[in-house]
Order: C-alpha cells, then sequence, then structure tokens
C-alpha cells in the first residue's frame, strides 16, 4: 500500500467585529449658542456593520423604551442611547447629550416713578408672574 500524506487545508478566518452604532441628530449641529439647541430636535438610529450586516438598532431616552427615532421638543438636558445589534450576534450602544431651550429669556427693567419708587415694566407680550 503506497504511503499517503494528510491534506492540509488552508483555513480562512474572518474577524467579525461588532456594529458601531451611532445616533443622528435634526438639524445636526446645535441651531442655539454654547452647545444648546434652541428648536425641536429630532433623534434618529444611524448604525452601521460592514462584515456581516445590520439586525437591528434603535433609540432610547431612558433605556427601556425603545424606538427607531424620536422627537425632543420640551426643554431640558437628555441623554440618548443607542443600540445596534449586527447579524452575527454582536452588539454595541453609545450615548449623546442633547440640550435643549427654546423658551426666550424674560426681559423686564426698572424704571423710577415720578414718586422716586420703583416699578416694574414689562414688555408686550410677558406674562404676569
Amino acid at each position: 500500500m503506497p504511503e499517503t500524506t494528510p491534506a492540509r487545508l488552508p483555513y480562512l478566518f474572518q474577524w467579525i467585529g461588532p456594529a458601531f452604532p451611532d445616533a443622528t441628530l435634526t438639524p445636526d449641529t446645535p441651531n442655539g449658542s454654547n452647545g444648546w439647541y434652541n428648536s425641536a430636535v429630532t433623534v434618529t438610529a444611524n448604525s452601521s456593520d460592514a462584515t456581516s450586516g445590520l439586525a437591528s438598532q434603535a433609540i432610547s431616552l431612558d433605556g427601556s423604551t425603545w424606538m427607531p427615532a424620536l422627537t425632543l421638543s420640551t426643554d431640558g438636558v437628555y441623554t440618548v442611547q443607542v443600540s445596534a445589534k449586527d447579524n452575527a450576534g454582536n452588539t454595541a450602544s453609545a450615548t449623546k447629550t442633547v440640550k435643549l431651550d427654546s423658551t426666550p429669556p424674560a426681559a423686564a427693567f426698572q424704571v423710577p416713578a415720578a414718586d422716586g419708587s420703583e416699578r416694574l415694566v414689562r414688555q408686550p407680550g410677558d406674562r404676569e408672574r
């Protein structure tokens, strides 16, 4: 019987990395000063995975209610979470802080009255506090 040499098969290893999550904001940069938005902000998940493909992605404000997108319209500072899962089962998450202040400041000034006392003068449209 002839002597045989075992066949050597090449091994191909492919690293399948995790999805890279991100959140897209509209408008994409703060439209106010100092990193603040001054109008409603729409947040959508914007994840990618070049190897196995993206299986799912979602956005959350509280970590328990997940949705594809959300709109922030109430003044406040929010921590938005985005989570993604690729087709290989890898998961990843990221957070962004969104600061929203759409309420203009109240403007008033003091004017001395004729009798020397001071009184508050309000601008048209100001509400009584």
